[in-house]
């Protein structure tokens, strides 16, 4: 945050606290008392808004997520025997089950997850249509995705997994729902091995908020009714 006197010319070469940026900003008053800025962020002006007091907040588009996530709850509308909602963020099909605790560093190369599902993943009971996952990450707090191992059943049943699904954020468990937009629109197909190491999925926009609902999920066999089930293997948020 960058404030000046009024009619004050201000010249300014550095980077905002907590935020890794590389900028030059010209900061002045104008002959009305408010801040005005030209900023220049590898040739893109710099996200900005103004606060109280005539001061400016800058908001750094270099910013990336640099910590693990681990919600403090999960609650599905159904569940399918052992395979329950809490398996998704309890590590227990996780190898090895370090090193993705809340707080630890995003890894370089993430845990691989098994295909035994029973008392490891999560299942819906039978149905997909109106079946949710809501996470619960403990207080309102500023993610910028997640890194997702996707429903990787053996035997050919890891088209259970997720292919599309909306991802909304919310003030309470139970809404209501913002739906928030990803840089891609499908999710990958979990290949049904022990050796699966899922992928990492980004917001097109960084979101504050203490609740994330998954929703409106279809699997990989575009919820055919001959196998109408979708599940989680586990899923870690990226802050």
């Amino acid at each position: 945050m960058i404030a000046s006197p009024e009619n004050t010319p201000v010249t300014a070469d550095s980077n905002v606290v907590g935020n890794t940026m590389a900028w030059n900003s010209d900061v002045d008053y104008n002959r009305h008392g408010t801040l005005a800025i030209a900023s220049l962020l590898d040739g893109h002006e710099e996200p900005r808004s103004t606060g109280a007091n005539g001061f400016i907040n800058i908001t750094s588009s270099s910013a990336v997520a640099t910590k693990v996530l681990v919600p403090v709850s999960a609650t599905a509308t159904s569940s399918w025997n052992t395979r329950l909602a809490i398996h998704t963020i309890d590590g227990t099909d996780l190898t090895p089950n370090t090193g993705v605790s809340t707080g630890n560093t995003i890894p370089s190369s993430w845990p691989v997850c098994g295909n035994a599902p029973d008392g490891n993943m999560w299942l819906t009971n039978g149905v997909i249509v109106g079946q949710t996952i809501v996470y619960d990450l403990g207080s309102s707090i500023l993610t910028y995705g997640f890194h997702l191992w996707n429903y990787n059943e053996g035997s050919g049943y890891n088209k259970r997994s997720i292919q599309t699904m909306t991802v909304s954020i919310g003030a309470s468990a139970t809404g209501p729902w913002t739906p928030i937009t990803l840089t891609t629109t499908t999710f990958t197909e979990s290949p049904g091995t022990a050796t699966y190491t899922g992928e990492t999925y980004s917001y097109t926009t960084p979101q504050t908020a203490e609740f994330i609902q998954f929703s409106n999920i279809v699997n990989w066999e575009n919820n055919a009714a001959g196998d109408p089930y979708t599940g989680i293997d586990e899923v870690r948020f990226l802050e």
